[in-house]
């Protein structure tokens, strides 16, 4: 006995679906966080941080770290974040000056 494979029916609601997705107006739309008005708890002077840094200060942050090979000592986690941080932070080819509102917190 011999199987009939059918090609998959045409669905006109997946059709219409998409086109209208594609053709509806874009109504929320991210403001460019440059211009964004501030949060309710950034300070009244300024724009609400668009890079936040959550920063784990528990004790495994002390543990050592090492090379991908496990053969060299890169310090502790915590310095190794530290280096890292200070690297992006200072390259201005990655961020130009005025580029970044930083926050910051420790769990």
């Amino acid at each position: 006995m011999q199987h009939l494979i059918r090609a998959p029916r045409f669905k006109p609601t997946v059709l219409a679906s998409l086109i209208a997705a594609a053709l509806s107006p874009q109504a929320a739309m991210a403001l460019d966080l440059a211009t964004s008005p501030p949060s309710a708890t950034s300070s009244a002077s300024g724009v609400a941080p668009n890079v936040i840094l959550s920063l784990d200060d528990s004790d495994s942050m002390n543990a050592p770290m090492y090379s991908r090979d496990g053969g060299v000592p890169l310090g502790t986690r915590v310095d190794v974040l530290k280096k890292a941080l200070t690297q992006v932070f200072s390259d201005t080819s990655l961020l130009p000056d005025g580029s970044i509102r930083l926050a910051w917190q420790a769990m």
